[in-house]
């Protein structure tokens, strides 16, 4: 069967940002992954740690089976705060690993799915008040490119101020 022109989209979305995040990532310095514009505002470390561990719900949410879990939740969710080094965070190497399991994992999720499918609700249920935003797998899936796209731009601004 061949992919409708959603299920194309969604693949080239996922795949165009992740593939420009991890090439940004593999050519920082440790110094400049943690750079913090302003003194106090997320270092690219803690942007894609965010971006990896938003990865992993999303395969989880497609229906596929989360690679790292809660754990990185305590350094990268919302409402966390970014650390001034990179002690105590997972490594860029590991983290890069894990992003690109999460994406391959997501995208082929995304291409199991049929277009009837990108309406039925999420592969697993939420809780409340999540539930509200993610009423259908096509919800999650748009979310989470566009969740990509977003920190993708903070960590371009960061490069930009970083001469890059």
């Amino acid at each position: 069967m061949e992919e409708s022109v959603a299920i194309k989209l969604a693949v080239q979305q996922y795949y165009g940002g992740a593939s420009w995040v991890s090439k940004k990532i593999d050519e920082l310095t440790e110094k400049e992954l943690l750079f913090r514009p302003n003194g106090d505002r997320n270092h690219i470390y803690w942007l894609f740690g965010h971006i990896v561990a938003a990865s992993d719900i999303a395969c989880y949410l497609t229906g596929e089976k989360r690679i790292i879990g809660p754990r990185y939740g305590k350094y990268f969710n919302i409402g966390s705060k970014p650390q001034d080094t990179a002690e105590g965070y997972p490594s860029i190497k590991e983290m890069r690993e894990t992003f690109d399991k999460s994406i391959e994992s997501a995208i082929k999720a995304i291409k199991s799915l049929k277009d009837d499918e990108l309406f039925e609700p999420p592969a697993t249920p939420l809780p409340e008040p999540l539930h509200e935003y993610f009423k259908t797998r096509g919800d999650v899936i748009v979310f989470f490119a566009h969740h990509l796209a977003y920190h993708s731009g903070q960590i371009a601004t960061v490069l930009k101020l970083l001469g890059k």
